[in-house]
């Protein structure tokens, strides 16, 4: 036999099998264009809101207000982790157990384990050695330290 008469009995046997239709009675669907108006709301184009313009003054009391309340709230989280980690340490000793044991039952194991990085790169070194120094010096930091 052909090659081309088996590809046909084989393409027969499977439409039969698994009741396959043929792709000429494959119902196509159209789309007519509708002269309908659509209903409801439509969306507007958001409008663009006028940016303020703050001083000098204005900007850098602002962001001294937002370093010092991120810094009290810093220090805050670290006050309750500490006292968190000394009851930890006292119910351990109390209760003749292990601190892992008494953090992984209050679900702390992990939390107090994974604590924010903390080795420096040598890049923030070198920064930290010449703030230091430029400090030591008298000189104006914002205007020297920039490379």
């Amino acid at each position: 036999m052909a090659p081309s008469v088996v590809y046909n009995l084989c393409r027969w046997f499977i439409a039969a099998k698994f009741q396959l239709t043929p792709a000429h009675q494959i119902m196509r669907t159209r789309f007519y264009q509708s002269t309908a108006k659509p209903s409801g709301h439509i969306q507007r184009i958001a409008r663009k809101h006028k940016k303020v313009q703050l001083t000098k003054e204005a900007r850098a009391a602002i962001n001294a207000r937002r370093r010092e309340a991120s810094k009290q709230y810093k220090q805050d989280v670290d006050k309750v982790w500490a006292e968190l980690c000394e009851k930890t340490e006292n119910l351990a000793s109390t209760h003749h157990k292990s601190v892992r044991r008494v953090q992984s039952e209050l679900h702390l194991g992990q939390s107090l384990a994974h604590r924010r990085h903390a080795k420096p790169n040598a890049w923030n070194a070198f920064c930290w050695k010449k703030r230091i120094s430029l400090k030591e010096n008298g000189d104006d930091e914002s205007k020297s330290l920039s490379l």
